[in-house]
């Protein structure tokens, strides 16, 4: 009887110690986050974060405590964890190339105005002249349609605009004419170079950037250390789209300003599908980024054919013209894919 009694003490710790999946993806996910970086205030204007279309963001980002900003969300610092990730790997993959990788997160600072930046390396190939280079992996729809400088510049996403404004002012603060972006598909592996050559319009815009970092370092000297003394509210974007995702919205709160027939409604139903789809947010943005991948490769191998098969799937494409005031008619090809009912 005792032995069996052991027997099943023995079972029952086991049982306890059992490696479970969630386990595994808790922990790592944890791990991740743990590395997402210091969240305190900067002590300069990053050239990371200059290239945010709010001033009201910067100043925000220099006088803020920890634990007054909202936290990292759990995807964000899992995607800023990979990007860091790859940067080691393509500075391996360089050396094993044979190339010289001269310097990596080299400090950039210009004291005037508090401006300060990490570039990423600096590499070389049997004596060639150094190359100053910034390295960003990206999704296989972004790396699709990144090509040139002026896409990234004019990019309707805030990110990617931001590493246009980033590199600009490192060619500044660096006194280079030229500066590589290198571009990695997570997917594939593959990688682009897009060339910056300094011009009048990235001197403009690098100009504007300083004139930024100036009004912030205003601005927090007149706050004399209260994190939210000191700001113009003509400062503040309010822009609803960009504020939404503020990590600073609650210590900002923007003067978001609603339409005159606006509602305010208590509907706890709504509230709680509105929750939902945040939660499922950053699946919607994956699966967006795939679609369009997708469909721009099933343009591409259809070779004018109007319909795909490939394995249990049709892909449909039909081709539409389009008509606006502004630009010449042309012609679009619509997309669709759906699953092919096979029999046994």
């Amino acid at each position: 009887m005792a032995r069996l009694e052991g027997s099943s003490t023995d079972l029952e710790r086991r049982r306890v110690t059992t490696l479970m999946p969630d386990n595994l993806i808790s922990d790592y996910e944890r791990l991740r986050a743990s590395q997402s970086g210091y969240r305190g205030p900067s002590a300069n204007n990053r050239c990371s974060m200059l290239g945010h279309p709010c001033a009201a963001y910067c100043f925000f980002d220099r006088t803020v405590p920890a634990e007054r900003r909202a936290a990292i969300p759990e995807h964000v610092a899992l995607l800023f964890a990979e990007g860091r990730y790859q940067e080691r790997v393509i500075m391996q993959d360089l050396l094993a190339m044979g190339y010289d990788v001269v310097e990596s997160q080299g400090s950039l600072a210009w004291p005037t105005y508090q401006i300060t930046g990490h570039r990423d390396m600096k590499i070389s190939k049997a004596a060639s002249p150094v190359v100053r280079c910034e390295f960003k992996s990206v999704s296989p729809y972004i790396y699709d349609k990144l090509n040139t400088v002026e896409e990234l510049r004019d990019s309707k996403l805030l990110w990617v605009r931001k590493w246009y404004s980033q590199v600009v002012l490192y060619m500044l603060l660096d006194g280079e004419e030229s500066y590589w972006l290198i571009l990695k598909n997570k997917s594939t592996g593959r990688i682009k170079v897009i060339v910056f050559a300094w011009n009048d319009e990235m001197f403009r815009d690098a100009e504007a950037l300083v004139k930024k970092a100036e009004n912030v370092n205003r601005w927090v000297g007149a706050g004399q250390g209260n994190y939210k003394a000191g700001l113009p509210e003509e400062a503040k974007l309010t822009d609803a789209e960009v504020c939404a995702d503020c990590e600073f919205f609650a210590v900002c709160l923007p003067p978001l300003h609603l339409a005159p027939d606006a509602r305010i409604i208590a509907d706890d139903e709504l509230a709680t599908r509105l929750a939902r789809r945040e939660e499922l947010q950053p699946a919607a943005k994956e699966f967006d980024e795939l679609d369009g991948e997708i469909k721009d490769h099933a343009k591409a191998v259809a070779a004018g054919a109007s319909s795909v098969v490939c394995g249990d799937w049709l892909i449909t494409l039909k081709n539409y013209d389009v008509k606006e005031k502004r630009i010449s008619a042309t012609t679009a090809t619509r997309v669709s894919i759906s699953k092919v009912a096979r029999g046994e």
